[in-house]
Order: C-alpha cells, then sequence, then structure tokens
C-alpha cells in the first residue's frame, strides 16, 4: 500500500496531503540566525569559445553560519562537443569557500531548506594557478511550492575577467536545462552527534 491508499483509507484524501504538504512548508525569516549546511553535485554550461564547447562538473558540501561560509568540493571542465567518450577534460581540481556574499533561505520543508547561496571561492586545478571566482547555488523544492524566482536549481559560476584554461572559457557557467544534478541546504544540526 502506498501513502496516498493509506490517507485515502484514513480518510485523509487528497485535501489533507495538500494541507501537510502546507504545513511542512514554513517560510524562513531573512533575519534567521540557525545555521544551514549546502550540499550539490550538478552540471552546468558555458559558451563555445574557439570551437570548443564548456561543461563543468561541480559537487560540494559545507555549512553556513551568520556571515560566514565554510567549505568545498571538486570540479571537472570538460568539453561535451566531441563524438564518443571519454569526453576531453579541460581543468579539474577542487575547490574552497572563502567569502560569504549572501544567503537567502526562502523557506523549509521538514530540514530541507530552499534558497540560494552567493559566496566568493578559489577553483584550484591540479595543474595551474589558483583562480577567484563566484558561485551560486540553488535549492528549489517543488513538493512544497518553494522556488525562487528566476533561478534554476543548480549552481551558476563566475569567473569574471579570467580566462579558466587556454582557450577556454570565462563563463558564466548556468545550470542546464532540464536540470543534471541535485543541490539541498539542511537547516538540522549536523555537529549534534
Amino acid at each position: 500500500m502506498n501513502r496516498r491508499e493509506l490517507l485515502e483509507k484514513v480518510g485523509l484524501g487528497s485535501l489533507a496531503t495538500a494541507s501537510l504538504l502546507e504545513a511542512l512548508a514554513t517560510p524562513a525569516s531573512a533575519d534567521d540566525k540557525t545555521p544551514a549546511n549546502f550540499h550539490f553535485v550538478a552540471v552546468s554550461q558555458a559558451g563555445t569559445v574557439d570551437g570548443v564547447a564548456h561543461r563543468v562538473t561541480m559537487g560540494g558540501d559545507g555549512k553556513i553560519t551568520q556571515g560566514n561560509v565554510v567549505g568545498g568540493g571538486f570540479f571537472v571542465h570538460w568539453n561535451p562537443a566531441p563524438p564518443g567518450v571519454p569526453k576531453p577534460v579541460l581543468s579539474t581540481g577542487s575547490w574552497k569557500a572563502k567569502r560569504l556574499i549572501s544567503f537567502d533561505l526562502i523557506g523549509t520543508f521538514g530540514v530541507q531548506g530552499a534558497g540560494v547561496l552567493d559566496m566568493v571561492i578559489h577553483l584550484v586545478p591540479v595543474d595551474g594557478p589558483v583562480v577567484e571566482a563566484t558561485l551560486e547555488v540553488v535549492c528549489n523544492i517543488l513538493a512544497a511550492g518553494l522556488i525562487n524566482p528566476g533561478k534554476d536549481e543548480g549552481f551558476s559560476l563566475s569567473i569574471p575577467g579570467t580566462i579558466f584554461v587556454p582557450g577556454g572559457a570565462a563563463g558564466p557557467f548556468v545550470p542546464l536545462a532540464p536540470t543534471q544534478g541535485i543541490s539541498a541546504f539542511s537547516v538540522v544540526n549536523e555537529d549534534r552527534d
């Protein structure tokens, strides 16, 4: 028996299900001092430069507190255009959060949060110098009706005034449509254990 059948058997049809979803989706105050965590793995794309198409797969985790962000992860910058696999890797390495620009939590669904995180990061390629960039992580929760207006789920990566790799793209990288990957914020205290 699935959840819908169970709710119908106990007389809690779709009206109760909608009410339950509404009760679980609570708005968050912009002044909320509760720490949040971020988690994401997604693919974003940039334009084509000198015949080379650009995609970046990124993943990361971290913690957001009042006025601060810590965390990091990995990136793989690759060209999706040539036939066959594996696709050419243009650059790869790690990244580290350096400074919080803003975090806007628009609401929660249980302990999952929807919102937008903007931060300055350092990209640390395995071959090449450290590059400063801006990373925006967006989480929309469709089941709760929590949608950031004009923002697609995933991440955007901007590398202002620099070339990522020789002959490469300066960005910005924006989420693919349809989205490939997932991003999430959590408002549960993961350090409690």
